[in-house]
């Protein structure tokens, strides 16, 4: 999985697919002018973020130029949207370690986002509003919509980067990195991330790495008492705990008390831990526990469990199509005895040790039965990062097509359940990662001057034309790598790419401008072929219908 070119399009593809800016706009700008249509704009604006909040109304927008900003801002229970105007790296709400860089406490709900902005500098002690409770952002008792997101450099006893508690927000599209604990010890964790309370919370298509705790658990990932969350299609990587007696735990996701999460499609790499390198769960009596399907647990490493330590009344947890490898000479998956004996269930996994064991403590090994397999799992790269499949892997259509929870798509936006070995049977992959067919490209519906038929095209136009990569329950188009397209006899290469959805099916679409004049398109042609790749090289090609005019 690529991991920097998947922070790229979800912001792209998250910005576009929030909802229009609303009828009235609250404009911000570090030097007071600025208006909707252009930050250079002489009208006036406000300076600061906090003070624009507080002027706007329910379903009005706030609009922040590109500037860093020193303060920390509070929604205040208002359904608004503040957005960035030029996106993370040039937008930046610096916290100055004063208090949480944004606070939602006052019950907002969806209507409440947040997109495109550095978050930095943050910090939650007990000498602030949160108590201790998340640096970059704290949710309490409130469900906003965070997205597009740097969350960076922030400090927290819980939750350093974002912490959540009695809240189901949707937390998607945002890199949450290098955010550390600071001002206790112990606590209940969540380097990147902690959900604490009774919670419905999505965490999706983040990439969260190289988060640290010293005291606590849950590098990446802390889930206290968190009832029902979705954890999917993130990669969580280079997160560390420490600093517990007899072990921390978790690097990259922490799993105790009441917390059915519900954890599919993600790639969790790299992390470190003292017990359970990767995830760790401890399941109290009379709850399912966990459930993880399609994921890839790999090079996590930890002394006792580097891939999963699973304890407590876990007999209902439930892991499938998971590939979970550990480093040489460590147990890929142990299975403490804490009140109960009765280890998980596993299905349909690839589970693999170098040169250690692939089951321990009171797991049986589980190879050979119910679809468990224990193989060299092949990546293509992975000390480079790409843990996508080699076509040899025997995790290639080895999975069960009927898992509960099953993705639709691996974090590619490949769709799941492809041919991948070409026998004619499509089976899901075991892992993130599902393996395109051998052969020929893919074939996406491509949409010349979207909205308009019969697609008239004149030739000797030196203008732009608009063609759109259709969107499918099957193909995310919005995975085009808009680099790798050419369009038409000329090769054209698009000068603008953006998502929109051009159909109205609210499936977002990937639409291409291209100069008219390096398409060679020639009078009396009646199609045109694009194609291009997506971000995981998989090969798209797509044509439509023309007519030209203005040829005599």
């Amino acid at each position: 999985m690529k991991a920097i070119p998947l922070t790229v399009s979800l912001f792209l593809v998250l910005a576009a697919s929030s909802p229009s800016l609303a009828q009235t706009n609250r404009i911000v700008d570090d030097d007071g002018q600025g208006s909707a249509a252009d930050c250079a704009d002489p009208a006036p604006a406000f300076t600061t973020v906090g003070a624009a909040i507080a002027a706007a109304g329910s379903g009005e927008a706030v609009r922040v130029c590109p500037g860093t900003y020193v303060e920390n801002i509070n929604f205040g229970g208002k359904a608004i949207v503040v957005r960035s105007v030029g996106g993370p790296t040039v937008t930046i709400l610096d916290g100055n370690a004063a208090d949480s860089v944004v606070t939602f406490a006052s019950g907002e709900g969806s209507a409440s986002m947040l997109e495109g902005f550095t978050i930095r500098n943050g910090r939650s002690g007990f000498d602030t509003a949160g108590f201790g409770e998340g640096g970059g952002i704290r949710i309490a008792s409130a469900s906003p919509v965070i997205s597009g997101n740097v969350i960076t450099g922030n400090r927290a006893c819980t939750g350093a980067g974002i912490s959540i508690s009695f809240g189901s927000p949707v937390i998607e599209g945002n890199t949450i990195a290098e955010n550390a604990q600071a001002g206790c010890s112990g606590g209940t964790g969540g380097g990147g991330i902690r959900v604490g309370g009774s919670s419905t919370a999505v965490i999706r298509r983040n990439i969260i790495r190289d988060n640290i705790l010293t005291s606590a658990s849950g590098g990446g990932i802390s889930l206290f008492a968190a009832g029902f969350p979705t954890i999917e299609l993130n990669v969580i990587s280079g997160n560390r705990v420490g600093g517990l007696i007899p072990c921390a735990e978790g690097g990259g996701i922490s799993i105790v008390n009441h917390s059915d999460a519900t954890i599919t499609g993600n790639l969790i790499v790299g992390n470190h831990a003292g017990c359970g390198g990767c995830v760790f769960w401890l399941v109290p009596s009379g709850t399912r526990g966990p459930l993880l399907v399609n994921n890839t647990l790999a090079d996590n490493d930890a002394p006792v469990g580097s891939g999963l330590l699973a304890d407590g009344y876990d007999a209902g947890a439930m892991l499938i199509n998971n590939i979970i490898q550990a480093p040489a000479g460590q147990t890929a998956v142990f299975c403490g005895d804490f009140n109960d004996l009765n280890p998980p269930q596993f299905r349909a996994n690839n589970v693999f040790s170098v040169s250690g064991a692939t089951y321990g403590g009171i797991c049986p090994d589980q190879t050979g039965q119910n679809g468990n397999i224990s193989a060299d799992p092949m990546f293509v790269n992975p000390s480079a990062g790409n843990y996508h499949l080699l076509q040899t892997s025997s995790s290639v259509d080895a999975g069960q097509n009927g898992a509960a929870a099953l993705p639709a798509t691996d974090l590619d936006g490949d769709l799941r359940l492809l041919d991948g070995d070409g026998d004619g049977l499509p089976v899901v992959d075991i892992g993130a990662d599902e393996l395109a067919p051998p052969g020929g490209p893919v074939a996406v519906v491509l949409d010349v001057k979207p909205g308009s038929f019969p697609n008239t095209i004149n030739p000797r136009s030196r203008g732009l034309l608009s063609v759109a990569i259709v969107t499918s329950e099957a193909f995310d188009a919005t995975l085009v790598e808009a680099s790798t397209v050419r369009f038409g006899p000329g090769a054209a290469v698009p000068v603008r790419a953006r998502p929109s959805d051009v159909n109205s099916d609210g499936l977002l679409d990937l639409v291409l401008q291209f100069r008219m004049d390096t398409t060679g398109i020639r009078c009396g042609a009646v199609d045109v072929t694009l194609s291009g790749e997506t971000l995981s090289g998989q090969v798209v090609e797509g044509s439509d219908s023309l007519r030209t005019v203005g040829c005599k």
